[in-house]
C-alpha cells in the first residue's frame, strides 16, 4: 500500500503546486492585461483629446481660409468696380475740363470788354465828353487857321486832317497816337510854309494837343499790356488743352487696343474723339466685352499716375482762370487811372468820365459773371473729386 500511495500523493502535490503556479501566472497576466488596458484607455483618451484639438484647429483653418477667400473675392470685386469707376469718371472729367478750356478760348476771342475800351480810341467817340477829331479841329482853328485865314477858306486843311484821323496809316483801333503824330507832322509842315503862323503858334497847338496825347497814350499802354497778358493766357490755355488731350487719348488707346486712336485723332476734333471713343456708353460696352480674368485685360488698366495728371489739369485750370480774371481787373484799374487823370483836361468832362467808369465797371462784373458760368471751375473740381473717391 505504501508503494502505491507515495506516487499518488506526489502526483497530487505536484498538481497542487502546478495549479497554484498557474493561478499566479493567470493573476499576473490579468494584472498585466489590466495595466495594458488602463494604459490603452489613457492613450485612447489622449488620442481623442488630440483628435478633438486637431478637429478644432482644422475648423479654425477652414474658417481662416474661407475668410481669406471671401476677402480676396471682395478685394477683387472692389478692384474691378474701382477700375470701372476710374475709366468712366475720367470721361466725365475730360468733358468738363475740355468745355472750360473752350470757354476760355471763346472769351479771349470775343473779348467784348476789350471792345468797350477800344471804342474810346475812335476819333469821333465822345463818350468822355470829347472826341479826338473835335479836339484837333478846335486846336487847329484856334492856333493855326485863325492866324492864316487863307488856309481855312476852302476847308482843305480840315478835310485833310479829318482824312488823316479817320483813315490813318497805323491801326487806330489799338492806339490813336500814331494818327495824332501824323496830324502834328502835317501841321508842322503847314506852319513852316506859312509866313503868318509863328513858331509860338505851332508850340501852343502842340501843347494843347499834348494833354490829350497823354490820355490816348494811357489807353494804348493799358490795352497793349492787356493784350500781351491775354496772349500769355492763350499760350498757357493751348498747352493745357494739349496736355488734357494727351491724357484722354492715353486712356482711349488702352480701352481700344484694336483701334488706331492716333490716326483717328488726326481726322477728328478732341470733342468728337471723346464722343466716339470715350463716352460712358462706349466705355461700358468695351468693358462688357472683356472675357476671362478682367483684371489681366489691358482694357481695365488704369495707372495711378493718371489721377495725378487729372489733379494737375484741375489745379492748372483753376490757376489759369484766376489769372485771366486778375488780368481783366488789372486792365480796368489801368483804364480807370487814365480816365481819372483825364478829368484834369476840362471840368466839363468829369460827369461823362464818371458815367463811363461806372459803365466799364458794370461791364466787367457782367463779364466775370458770364465767364464764371461758362468756365465752370467748380464743376471740373466736382468731377475730379468724384474721380478720386
Amino acid at each position: 500500500m505504501k508503494k502505491i500511495f507515495l506516487p499518488g500523493t506526489l502526483m497530487l502535490f505536484t498538481s497542487l503546486l502546478f495549479a497554484q503556479d498557474l493561478t499566479k501566472q493567470v493573476k499576473s497576466v490579468e494584472k498585466q492585461s489590466e495595466e495594458y488596458y488602463n494604459e490603452l484607455i489613457i492613450k485612447i483618451k489622449m488620442l481623442e483629446s488630440e483628435f478633438s484639438a486637431l478637429e478644432s484647429e482644422m475648423e479654425d483653418t477652414k474658417t481662416v481660409i474661407k475668410d481669406k477667400t471671401d476677402i480676396d473675392l471682395t478685394n477683387r470685386n472692389e478692384k474691378i468696380i474701382k477700375q470701372e469707376h476710374y475709366l468712366i469718371q475720367t470721361s466725365e472729367f475730360s468733358k468738363s475740363a475740355s468745355k472750360s478750356f473752350r470757354a476760355i478760348d471763346a472769351s479771349i476771342a470775343q473779348s467784348s470788354y476789350l471792345q468797350d475800351v477800344i471804342a474810346l480810341n475812335n476819333p469821333t467817340n465822345d463818350d468822355l465828353g470829347f472826341s479826338l477829331k473835335t479836339v484837333i479841329d478846335e486846336l487847329i482853328k484856334q492856333h493855326i487857321l485863325s492866324k492864316d485865314k487863307k488856309l481855312g477858306k476852302a476847308g482843305k486843311v480840315n478835310d485833310f486832317v479829318t482824312s488823316l484821323i479817320e483813315h490813318p496809316i497805323a491801326d487806330i483801333a489799338k492806339s490813336a497816337v500814331p494818327a495824332i503824330n501824323t496830324v502834328v507832322s502835317f501841321i508842322s509842315n503847314l506852319s513852316y510854309g506859312s509866313k503868318k503862323i509863328s513858331q509860338e503858334d505851332f508850340k501852343k497847338f502842340t501843347e494843347g494837343l499834348k494833354k490829350y496825347v497823354e490820355h490816348y497814350e494811357g489807353l494804348a499802354n493799358a490795352t497793349n499790356e492787356y493784350e500781351s497778358n491775354l496772349q500769355q493766357i492763350q499760350i498757357r490755355t493751348a498747352a493745357l488743352e494739349v496736355y488734357l488731350e494727351a491724357f484722354a487719348v492715353e486712356r482711349m488707346v488702352t480701352l481700344h487696343p484694336d483701334v488706331d486712336i492716333f490716326k483717328e485723332k488726326k481726322a477728328l476734333t478732341f470733342n468728337e474723339l471723346l464722343r466716339k471713343y470715350y463716352s460712358d456708353e462706349v466705355i461700358k460696352t468695351q468693358l462688357d466685352n472683356v472675357q476671362g480674368d478682367v483684371l489681366k485685360d489691358k482694357r481695365y488698366n488704369y495707372p495711378i499716375t493718371a489721377l495725378n495728371q487729372a489733379r494737375y489739369i484741375q489745379d492748372e485750370l483753376k490757376s489759369l482762370s484766376n489769372q485771366y480774371i486778375r488780368v481783366n481787373y488789372s486792365y480796368f484799374e489801368s483804364i480807370s487811372k487814365t480816365l481819372e487823370k483825364s478829368k484834369e483836361l476840362k471840368e466839363e468832362y468829369i460827369p461823362k468820365i464818371d458815367k463811363k467808369l461806372k459803365v466799364l465797371e458794370k461791364s466787367l462784373q457782367v463779364w466775370i459773371s458770364k465767364y464764371s458760368a461758362l468756365v465752370d471751375v467748380d464743376d471740373v473740381k466736382k468731377e475730379f473729386n468724384e474721380l478720386i473717391k
